[in-house]
């Protein structure tokens, strides 16, 4: 089962409405776990963010699905609501109002999950075991910190993370409904993109070379961990002014230098 793990950020429902739309319809996913990342920044929202964030994303969809109107989540109109009638067609606004409940009614599997900062990359490694099958959204998380979690992937072996961008005209705070799925998608050409942010030579090159280190740096860790017991045995044995015992401590320093190099070093470039 394909699913999608949303990094939540705020309480503002349009953003995720639409990369659970594109997911949901496009990617066949079939589960959305909506994430906090407690202790991540000083955020007024505090503890439970995940779980306030996944319901104001199913009020939104219920209302666009069913009663065909447009919830404002955020700014001075926040509260009230718009019927679809009232912005467009009323043809335009049957096929709006199927979209949504197109979406609504896939079964899917709604989680929302609150962790620790500390716990980020374990929650990562977690994912990451479902391969191709998890898209990671990204489209919230406050920039300053979208780099802890490249960082994070790139050690845990994420093979994606996932961005809805604009690519259209300037975003419109004022009709906030022109900036959900329905009206980007039937821009032509879309007015929108679904990035993987992973998916560049660059960061594809440093994938090539952490894969190219780790082996030959476990090799020298473990033969440094040998050669210093061999040290101790043979110190024990032989005395600690044995000329083999001096030539023992000589190679294991040589392969302790070689650990460093491969960790602050880095090796050839990738291809």
């Amino acid at each position: 089962m394909k699913s999608l793990v949303l990094f939540v950020d705020s309480e503002r429902a349009d953003q995720y409405l639409n990369s659970i739309v594109h997911c949901v319809l496009r990617l066949d996913v079939r589960r959305v776990t909506f994430v906090h990342i407690a202790g991540l920044i000083d955020s007024p929202e505090g503890h439970g963010l995940s779980g306030r964030a996944m319901g104001a994303v199913q009020a939104q969809l219920d209302g666009l699905a069913e009663r065909g109107e447009y919830l404002f989540t955020a700014g001075p109109d926040a509260g009230q609501r718009r019927l679809l009638t009232d912005i467009y067609a009323s043809e335009r606004a049957r096929e709006i109002q199927a979209l949504y409940r197109h979406c609504r009614n896939t079964p899917l599997q709604y989680n929302n999950e609150e962790i620790e900062y500390s716990n980020l990359r374990q929650c990562l490694r977690r994912i990451a075991q479902h391969g191709t099958d998890a898209y990671i959204d990204v489209t919230a998380i406050r920039k300053r910190y979208l780099g802890d979690l490249v960082a994070a992937g790139l050690v845990e072996g994420i093979q994606g993370l996932y961005t809805f961008d604009l690519t259209g005209e300037r975003p419109t705070f004022e009709q906030p409904w022109r900036m959900l799925i329905h009206d980007l998608d039937g821009c032509d050409p879309s007015a929108f993109s679904y990035t993987n942010i992973l998916n560049t030579p660059v960061y594809q090159a440093c994938v090539r070379l952490v894969a190219r280190r780790a082996p030959a740096l476990r090799i020298t860790i473990g033969a440094t961990v040998a050669l210093l017991v061999a040290v101790a045995v043979a110190a024990w044995y032989f005395g600690p002014e044995s000329g083999a015992i001096r030539t023992l401590f000589a190679i294991s320093g040589i392969a302790s230098i070689l650990s460093l190099v491969f960790v602050f070093m880095p090796p050839g470039r990738a291809q």
